[in-house]
């Protein structure tokens, strides 16, 4: 994380743009930990390694196929494993970012907000 925020620097990011994507990038990382925590808690936790790729967005997430045979279920209920756990994340996110606000009203422009700083 410390290289690539000097790699940032090095670019010419302003301060301010840097420390929004820092926000940003630890707002991710504490609802990633909760949603971890809630698997490990039921017992699930190798159920979540296998999903957590479908939440990060990597570019090499295994097949529908590979899933359902980690998990030993159906193609069809690990898209549905797949889509409860985006779900979930979805709803940690937003109490997570409720936590930054000061009215329910705000949670969609920060959400909004966060979305734009990560695109940058």
């Amino acid at each position: 994380m410390l290289r690539r925020a000097i790699d940032i620097i090095a670019a010419g990011t302003a301060p301010e743009t840097l420390y929004e994507r820092r926000w940003a990038e630890t707002v991710l990382e504490a609802v990633l930990s909760r949603l971890r925590k809630e698997f490990e808690a039921e017992g699930q936790l190798a159920r979540f390694e296998i999903l957590k790729p479908f939440l990060m967005g990597e570019k090499q997430a295994p097949s529908g196929k590979e899933v359902a045979s980690s998990l030993g279920v159906t193609e069809t209920a690990a898209y549905s494993a797949v889509h409860r756990l985006r779900r979930r994340y979805g709803e940690l996110l937003r109490q997570e970012i409720a936590q930054t606000v000061t009215r329910p009203e705000e949670i969609d422009e920060e959400l909004r907000h966060l979305a734009q700083v990560l695109s940058q």
